[in-house]
This record gives C-alpha cells, sequence and structure tokens, in this order.
C-alpha cells in the first residue's frame, strides 16, 4: 500500500526499515550521552566564544576603521535630522496658514451687523452709531391733523439718523475688508519668508508681538509694508530699535520703519575674491606728492 506525501509516493519497506534505525538509536544508553554531552560542551563554548569575540572585534573594527561604514551612518544622521527639521518647517508652515483661517473667520464674525434683536423692534432695524438707539420710521398714525408740522421735523429727523449710520456702517465694512486684505497679504508673505528663516515664527511671535500691541500705527505699517515679513523678522532680532520706535508717534513710527526697509532692500555687497592691487612703489629720489607738505620737508632737510 502507498501513501502520499506532497505528491509523491513512498515505499512501505523504506519506511519500516527507518523506523527500525529510529528505535535503535533511542536504545542508546543515558550515560554515553550524558558523557558524549560532557565531553563536546567545553569545546563547544569556547568555540563560541571566541567566534563572539571575533565577531565584536570586526564590528569595532568596522566602526573604527571603516571610512565607507563611517560615511553611511553619518549620512544616516544626517538625514534624520533632515527629515525632523523639514517635519517642523511644515508645522510651522500650518500653523501661519491656520493663523490665516482663523483672521477670516474673526473677521466675517467682527463684521458690524446693524440689525438688532431689542424687544418690540422689527428685525434688521438700524442702530444709531451715537447712542445705540434703535432708528424708527415715525409713523404718521401717531400724528393728529393739526401735528402734521411735527411729523415732518420728526421725518426729518429719521432720514438724518439713517443716513448718518448707513454711511458709518459702510465704511466699518471697507475698513475690515481693508484690513482683512492687509492680514491675507502679510500672512502669504511671512509663509514665503519662513522659507527662507525657519526661526521666523518664534522670533515674530516672541517679545515683538508685545511690543507692537502698544502702537497700532506701528503694527499695521509693518503688515502694509512691501517687504513686511523681513520687516517683522528684523525687528524681532533687534528688539531694542523695536522698543525704541513703539513709543513714537504714529507718523514718527511710520518714518522709522520706511528707513529700515529701505536698508533691507538694498543688495549685499558680496566680497571680492580678487587680490588686492599692488601699491605703486617709489623710489627714494622721486619727489613727494604735490600736496603732501610734510614729505617735501623731509625732502629738503635730507637734500
Amino acid at each position: 500500500m502507498a501513501n502520499e506525501l506532497l505528491g509523491a509516493e513512498v515505499n512501505e519497506d523504506l519506511v519500516n526499515e527507518g523506523e527500525q534505525q529510529l528505535q535503535q538509536s533511542e536504545n542508546q544508553t543515558e550515560e554515553e550521552i550524558l558523557l558524549d554531552s560532557t565531553e563536546e560542551t567545553p569545546a563547544n563554548e569556547e568555540g563560541q566564544e571566541a567566534q563572539e569575540e571575533e565577531q565584536e572585534l570586526e564590528e569595532e573594527h568596522i566602526k573604527t576603521n571603516d571610512p565607507v561604514g563611517l560615511k553611511k551612518r553619518i549620512g544616516k544622521l544626517v538625514f534624520k535630522q533632515k527629515l525632523e527639521e523639514e517635519k517642523r518647517i511644515d508645522a510651522e508652515r500650518r500653523e501661519l496658514m491656520l493663523q490665516q483661517e482663523l483672521f477670516k473667520m474673526q473677521a466675517q464674525l467682527q463684521q458690524i451687523q446693524p440689525a438688532n434683536n431689542l424687544p418690540g423692534v422689527p428685525h434688521g432695524t438700524l442702530l444709531d452709531p451715537r447712542n445705540g438707539e434703535p432708528i424708527i420710521a415715525p409713523n404718521p398714525k401717531n400724528f393728529g391733523a393739526d401735528a402734521w408740522q411735527n411729523y415732518v421735523v420728526e421725518l426729518d429727523n429719521y432720514n438724518s439718523r439713517k443716513a448718518f449710520a448707513e454711511n458709518y456702517y459702510n465704511q466699518q465694512r471697507l475698513q475690515q475688508q481693508e484690513k482683512q486684505a492687509v492680514d491675507n497679504s502679510y500672512n502669504q508673505k511671512a509663509i514665503e519668508f519662513s522659507k527662507k528663516a525657519t526661526d521666523f515664527n518664534s522670533v515674530v511671535n516672541g517679545a515683538l508681538s508685545q511690543i507692537v500691541a502698544s502702537n497700532e500705527a506701528m503694527l499695521t505699517g509693518i503688515k502694509m509694508a512691501e517687504r513686511g515679513a523681513e520687516l517683522a523678522y528684523y525687528l524681532g532680532k533687534n528688539l531694542n530699535e523695536a522698543d525704541r520706535i513703539s513709543k513714537l508717534n504714529p507718523v514718527q513710527a511710520l518714518i522709522e520703519l520706511g528707513k529700515i526697509e529701505s536698508k533691507l532692500a538694498l543688495p549685499v555687497k558680496s566680497k571680492s575674491s580678487a587680490p588686492s592691487t599692488m601699491k605703486k612703489v617709489q623710489s627714494s629720489n622721486s619727489l613727494p606728492a604735490k600736496d603732501d607738505f610734510e614729505a617735501w620737508n623731509k625732502y629738503y632737510k635730507n637734500k
């Protein structure tokens, strides 16, 4: 009878012969097994220890004497540091973008809503920005036939207050939109400049933010400047100068910011690698320069 093993046919006689050999090996005495193991163990342990020592020496040799292995390890460390730096920069960029979105949301929430929820006042009624009172058109039914002149006066007063309120709220909306546009422009510049200065976010959001908070004109001037992000970074690195400007009046503060921005716009002078020009060697008998009076005096004394 044939058995199947992994699809192959097996001979039963070979199986029986293998079982007999296995039984003979199991009949070996425990003394022989112990004897064999005690004889081989020391040699095996010594060989294993020697192999481990050789492996340690080989690894140490690779670490100290193999320039290729050393370069690989240095390359891995540099690559790891670059990844961490890129993650940090990406996190700062995301933070700036989130701040930009937050500014948009705040601007929408802070838009002046002339509508009110006062009891007894229709929704959407304008409020007088001077005193907060609702501006309601007079009802002619509340005036008698002999009081039409009073109605005309009240109507004229209503139209005047309404025109003033509408103009005020429209100006507020325009200012808010302009401020939002300035903030968006500055944030875009900040994101671009942060690619060059990786510490931009920490420098600008540090002590500088507290300094400019006391001078609204200075804050607006920085954001409206063409190089606003670069200007803010410079002031963050020079806090003494930023503090000095914050204590000036609005006009003087804007003038000082303009001066700094002009300096930042100047191209950086590159040092020439060319050798310096040789000075002309004059002979001892040559006449001194025309305007060199001391040299002329020495010349005549030595003559």
